[in-house]
C-alpha cells in the first residue's frame, strides 16, 4: 500500500512518469583557430584553396553526373577553373578536371566558416545535438538536432557566438549509434 502511494505522490509531483523539461545549456565559444593551425585534414585542403581563390566557399562533386560545381562569394568562370584546379592537385582527384563545371554564389568563404565552426565546438555537447558539420556542398555550417527544443537551444547558442543565422542550417537529425 506504501509503495502505491509513494508512486502516485510521485506522478502527481511531475516525478517518475514525466519526462524532465529541457534546459537548455549555454556552452562556451571556441577559439577562431585558423585553418593553418589545424592537423592535416581536408579543411586544411580547402582553405588552401582560398589562398589561391580568395572568395573560395566551397564545392559540390558528383561523381555520377560527372559535375563539379565551386561556391564563390563572388562567382565567375576564372575563379572556378582555378579552384577545380587546386582541388584536384591538393585531392589528387585529376577526374574532376573533366566534368562538367558551374559555379554558384555562396555568402562566406571557406575560412570565415571554419573560424564559424571552431566557435561551434562546444554545440555537439548540447542534449539532443546529433551532428554537427561544416557543409562544403551547401557553404553553410550544419547541425541535426533530435527535437524542437534542442533546435531552438542550438539557435540561441550559435547566436551568442557571433554567427550569423544566414552562416547555418539546423535540420532533423538521429543520434548515430555506434558499432
Amino acid at each position: 500500500m506504501l509503495l502505491l502511494i509513494t508512486t502516485a505522490g510521485l506522478a502527481a509531483c511531475g516525478g517518475a512518469d514525466e519526462e524532465a523539461p529541457y534546459v537548455c545549456r549555454m556552452v562556451e565559444r571556441g577559439p577562431d583557430v585558423l585553418a593553418s593551425e589545424l592537423p592535416d585534414s581536408p579543411d586544411v585542403l580547402n582553405a588552401a584553396v582560398c589562398d589561391v581563390v580568395p572568395g573560395f566557399g566551397g564545392y559540390r562533386a558528383d561523381f555520377v553526373a560527372h559535375t563539379f560545381t565551386v561556391l564563390l562569394v563572388e562567382p565567375n568562370e576564372a575563379d572556378a577553373e582555378a579552384a577545380r584546379a587546386a582541388l584536384a592537385e591538393s585531392y589528387q582527384r585529376p577526374e574532376i578536371l573533366s566534368f562538367t563545371l558551374s559555379w554558384a554564389a555562396t555568402e562566406f568563404d571557406y575560412l570565415t566558416l571554419r573560424r564559424y565552426y571552431n566557435r561551434s565546438f562546444g554545440i555537439f555537447g548540447i542534449d539532443g545535438v546529433a551532428s554537427t558539420d561544416l557543409d562544403e556542398s551547401r557553404g553553410k555550417l550544419a547541425f541535426g538536432v533530435v527535437n524542437d527544443e534542442a533546435a531552438a537551444c542550438v539557435r540561441q547558442n550559435l547566436l551568442t557566438m557571433d554567427i550569423p543565422e544566414s552562416a547555418f542550417v539546423i535540420e532533423p537529425g538521429e543520434y548515430v549509434q555506434p558499432l
